[in-house]
Order: structure tokens, then C-alpha cells, then sequence
């Protein structure tokens, strides 16, 4: 990803009112679709107090003047909402790029992603007293990895785009929740963190580490800055197309309205979240709603997730039969 490109696509991430921002470019929103004709229900695997998944506390009314009934399943991790979503417990929900990768590298075939969530400007925190300003300081650092996920492959491709090899780091794999991220770095077991939302930005308000704007690679890389998809199974998105094109159209609704103002985007991610005011601020600050992903930057992952032994096999030939935009592109005014 040219650095020119991605420089315009920061400068850019908030969008005006019934504009969407998708990894093309900006769209308006398409009409709101008529109600069903029969009151449905639908079920939504969703990441538990995720800030990327914030609109969705605007969800329920819009889906109800549709006449649908929302329904959440909440998760903490993507393997186990993705399983979720394969088992059909769910009709649609959220989870990581890199999971339906894993999923099709291991011979899975019912996955359909619709479409990203959410993109967010990526940080390393690093350990207060340590000066770390260029990729190339990071060379023999102590850095704390959770092996395999978004972040992870985005902090791995932004490696390769510097050149660096990750074996110049040394790499610490960290168990668990984030917050064990942030007890290593303030132990001074790690010099650098790489973790997810809203660990980074609680690490920089609790004055645990800072945030060095010159090593952003959510934008910066080349396997963008996804923060989730959309995902269903290849059966659902045939038998339950009205309904899940409804969702999805709320869906962007109600990102439409978060990124359009800047006071409702932070209340909705305090109550969402339930976060500290200060630590809310620095992730409004960082995030942006639409889709931040197209086949081209999946197909990369998926190469460099092979490259990396985290796949079996390079599955990028296959992706395009389960990236599915069709719906996402409805989205917009024709």
C-alpha cells in the first residue's frame, strides 16, 4: 500500500452524514428498504464490548421499524464467534479476516464474508523510558505478540513492508485477555506491546506506555486496517438474504451516524463499551466504521499467513468465492 495512498485515507476517515466509507472510496447510503412482511428475528454473534462494534447499540430500533427483532450472542474472542457462525447458531456475525482464512486454508467451505466492520489506526504501546521513533529501533526489543490475529498480521505485513525480519524482534507470545498485555508491559517484562483495542489506549491513558504516532500500521501496510467482518454461511446467505440485507443495511445506518458526528460517536462507544471517558476519547479518536478491506488486501493476508506457517496452505486463489460484496454494494445509490 503506497504511503501516499494511505496518508489520503487517514486524512479522510471521517465522512459526512449518509456517507459511507468503504476500501474503495465513499458511497451514499441506498434508501432504507421496506419492512417484512412477517415479523423475523434476527441472531447476532457479536464482540463483547468491542468499540468496532458500537453502532450496533443504534441497531435494534432501526431493525424493529423493519420489522425485525435483533438478537445478540456475545463472544470474546473471534475462534469461538466464528464457530458460532460455521454451526449456524447465529444467523450472521463477527469475526477476523484472518479466521476465514484459517477456516478455507483447512478445508472449510461455507464461509461468506460481506464485509469489514470497522478500520483503526494500529499503535504499538511501548514502555515508558524506552525511545522507540522508527521501525528499525524495535531490532532486538522485547515484543509482546498474540500469534495469529487481526493485529497481529497487520503489525507482521507492516514488518515485511519495512523490511524487517520478524526474527530481528524477539518475539513474546502472550496468553489470554489484553490486559495481560499491559501487566507485562508495566512489569517490564515486554518493552513493546502489540495488542488490540481498547488495551493500547488504556495503556497510554494509564501512562503504562505511549503511543509513537510514526509507527502506525493499521493504514500503513498492506493488509489494511480491518477490525472485523461480517460473516455468514453460504446457506444463510441464500435462505436468509432478505433478512441479513436489512441487518446490513442498519448496520450502516447507524455507522453513517457515528462517523457524521463526533459527540454521538463517543456516548455511543462509552455505553457500548462501558470504558473510561478518557479511554473512549483515544479510541473515537483512532477508529473509523465502514469497510476497510477488499479482496485484493484478504489475498494478501492470506499469502503472508502461508508464508508464516500460520495456514497450511496459501488459499488467495480461492478467496474471491468467499468474499461476497454483493450485498454491501446495494448499499449504496445507484
Amino acid at each position: 500500500m503506497p504511503q501516499s495512498w494511505s496518508s489520503k485515507l487517514i486524512a479522510g476517515l471521517i465522512v459526512g452524514a449518509g456517507m459511507l466509507l468503504p476500501a474503495g472510496g465513499a458511497m451514499a447510503l441506498s434508501p432504507k428498504p421496506a419492512p417484512l412482511p412477517e415479523r423475523q428475528t434476527i441472531t447476532v454473534a457479536v464482540q463483547e464490548k468491542a468499540g468496532f462494534m458500537a453502532p450496533l447499540d443504534l441497531v435494534p430500533d432501526i431493525l424493529d421499524s423493519l420489522n425485525i427483532t435483533y438478537k445478540a450472542v456475545n463472544f470474546q474472542r473471534y475462534p469461538d464467534s466464528r464457530t458460532a457462525i460455521l454451526s449456524e447458531a447465529v444467523d450472521i456475525g463477527a469475526t477476523g479476516a484472518p479466521q476465514v482464512i484459517q477456516d478455507l486454508a483447512n478445508g472449510g467451505a461455507t464461509l461468506v464474508a460481506l464485509q469489514g466492520v470497522a478500520g483503526m489506526q494500529l499503535y504499538p504501546a511501548v514502555r515508558k523510558g524506552l525511545k522507540i521513533e522508527t521501525w528499525n529501533d524495535l531490532k532486538g526489543k522485547k515484543v509482546g505478540v498474540g500469534v495469529g490475529g487481526n493485529v497481529w498480521t497487520s503489525f507482521v505485513a507492516k514488518l515485511n513492508a519495512e523490511t524487517i525480519a520478524y526474527t530481528d524482534i524477539k518475539a513474546i507470545g502472550i496468553q489470554g485477555s489484553g490486559q495481560n498485555f499491559n501487566i507485562a508491559l508495566q512489569r517490564g517484562d515486554i518493552d513493546v506491546s502489540i495488542c488490540w483495542s481498547p488495551f493500547i489506549e488504556q495503556a497510554v491513558v494509564q501512562g503504562i506506555g505511549y503511543a509513537p504516532k510514526t509507527l502506525e500500521y493499521g493504514y500503513t501496510q498492506p493488509t489494511s486496517a480491518e477490525q472485523g467482518m461480517w460473516v455468514t454461511t453460504r446457506h444463510n446467505l441464500e435462505t436468509k438474504r432478505a433478512l441479513l440485507e436489512r441487518f446490513l443495511w442498519a448496520f450502516a445506518a447507524a455507522q453513517q451516524r457515528m462517523n457524521a458526528s463526533k459527540q454521538l460517536k463517543t456516548e455511543v462507544l462509552e455505553k457500548f463499551t462501558g470504558l473510561d471517558p478518557a479511554v473512549v476519547a483515544k479510541t473515537a479518536e483512532w477508529i473509523s466504521y465502514g469497510n476497510h478491506i477488499d479482496i485484493a488486501q484478504m489475498q494478501t493476508m492470506a499469502r503472508l499467513m502461508a508464508q508464516l506457517g500460520i495456514v497450511p496452505k496459501d488459499v488467495s486463489a480461492e478467496l474471491p468465492s468467499h468474499y461476497d460484496l454483493t450485498l454491501y454494494k446495494q448499499l449504496a445509490v445507484q
